[in-house]
């Protein structure tokens, strides 16, 4: 984890597994959870694609939808769809 302006970043290898990801026991994404707890943390950004062998959309619906800043989730989506202005939109440009 590093600083980086006013954000931090998490980085994994390529070859990070699935299991790296979760916390045993838990069965969820340890740190995605850890940020959509953390009330200092605004919103959570996943670079995709991710590799092949991991589940974008587990990461996806593991993402709290107020804190989903690429607007991916199904409740920003559909905000996005019936014109709702507090859901998050994708960030990037048209």
């Amino acid at each position: 984890m590093k600083p980086l302006g006013d954000g931090i970043v998490f980085a994994f290898f390529k070859s990070c597994t699935r299991a790296t990801l979760f916390h045993t026991g838990f069965g969820k994404l340890w740190l995605v959870n850890k940020l959509n707890d953390d009330p200092s943390v605004d919103g959570i950004l996943v670079q995709f694609p991710l590799p092949k062998h991991l589940d974008e959309a587990e990461v996806i619906r593991t993402i709290s939808p107020q804190k989903d800043v690429d607007g991916f989730s199904k409740e920003n989506i559909g905000g996005l769809l019936v014109g709702d202005e507090t859901a998050f939109v994708s960030c990037t440009p048209a």
